[in-house]
């Protein structure tokens, strides 16, 4: 199902476009995006049957807005037994000061 070579790269005008249009849709405060630490990430894609990460809009006991990211092996399983992160740094009020 899954290599970990999948084609998921697109260039940073589409990107930012996309990014744009969905903020223009979005509800007024709704968290725009996360910053996870680079060392968490690695831990997750070193994970032995990790073929890739899995990100999933969530909702925080405390009502805000987060992304769960998790890792998946080949087959598309989340590897909820690894590590999997939450404590993101949100945007707002974390966001690029390229915004």
């Amino acid at each position: 199902m899954f290599t970990g070579k999948e084609p998921h790269e697109i260039d940073a005008d589409t990107a930012r476009q996309y990014i744009r249009s969905w903020r223009e849709r979005a509800a007024p405060g709704h968290t725009r995006g996360g910053f996870f630490g680079r060392e968490v990430l690695v831990k997750m894609l070193a994970e032995p049957s990790c073929a890739g990460l899995r990100i999933y809009h969530a909702r925080h006991e405390k009502g805000h807005d987060t992304f769960v990211v998790v890792a998946a092996d080949a087959d598309g399983r989340d590897l909820w037994q690894g590590t999997v992160a939450e404590n993101m740094s949100a945007c707002p009020p974390y966001c690029s000061p390229d915004e």
